[in-house]
């Protein structure tokens, strides 16, 4: 089952219960002056939540009027190292939410600061099968993403594939800014399959694509063969990432299987 990566992020959204702001994103309706977004059958179910804050925060929220609220304890920092500190896996047992209703993603936080709240949208649960991967790829960007936006990165393959179909089943990524180190999002944006944009928390970089070995675990990092494809060479993915700061640096890694 495809699922996309959508995220919310605000600088200061307040302190006490509050709402945190969805950015520019074509993959769902945003209403309330971005507060929230429209829940369809596409995003039926909740398949992961990553919530992290500069200093304190302390629990996320995902509200649908009507319903009891979805409360996450998991939370980290944004300058962590490892984003499991900040990550609940769904994977296996997605959350199902109410279809045509709107949703909303709360930080319960006593202290005004930058938050990023991730959510993994899709139909139905994602639970990846054993089976050899043929390729494992690796690129790079040297973009300075916009900061509280999603920002398209161009990447630069280091492999070239031989022509073909190719299944994405795995994927993941790092960011890194000048001496600072700050949690995001990274999704992919495939021009053959242009229908979902799936991805993953971004692991820390130490220095100029260079990553911080310190990940504890993955849970995000294998899919499946889910029905994301793309033909090499000419539909390459690119990504598109989203964090409280403008990065200058992303790595990323897709595992992969030939299917034509």
């Amino acid at each position: 089952m495809p699922f996309d990566l959508i995220g919310c992020t605000e600088a200061t959204p307040g302190t006490g219960t509050v709402l945190v702001a969805f950015p520019n994103d074509d993959r769902v309706a945003r209403l309330d002056a971005n507060d929230s977004i429209k829940i369809t059958e596409k995003h039926k179910a909740l398949l992961g939540v990553l919530y992290s804050a500069t200093t304190t925060g302390a629990r996320a929220l995902i509200r649908q009027p009507g319903e009891i609220d979805k409360s996450f304890l998991k939370c980290g920092l944004i300058t962590d190292l490892d984003p499991i500190q900040s990550y609940s896996d769904q994977f296996k047992f997605p959350i199902m939410l109410k279809v045509g209703s709107k949703l909303q993603a709360l930080s319960v936080n006593a202290t005004d600061e930058e938050t990023l709240i991730g959510l993994m949208l899709g139909t139905g649960f994602i639970n990846p099968q054993p089976f050899a991967i043929d390729e494992v790829i690796d690129g790079y960007s040297d973009t300075t993403a916009t900061a509280l936006a999603w920002s398209p990165c161009p990447i630069t393959w280091n492999q070239d594939l031989k022509a073909g179909k190719y299944s994405i089943v795995g994927m993941r990524c790092s960011t890194w800014l000048t001496a600072n180190h700050w949690l995001g999002l990274a999704r992919l944006v495939i021009p053959g399959n242009p229908a979902w944009k799936p991805g993953v928390p971004t692991a820390l970089a130490e220095a100029d694509h260079e990553e911080y070995q310190s990940i504890t675990a993955e849970p995000w990092k294998f899919w499946g063969d889910i029905g994301v494809t793309f033909n090499a060479p000419e539909e390459m993915p690119n990504i598109e990432v989203l964090g409280p700061s403008a990065v200058t640096d992303e790595n990323v890694q897709l595992y992969l299987k030939k299917v034509g």
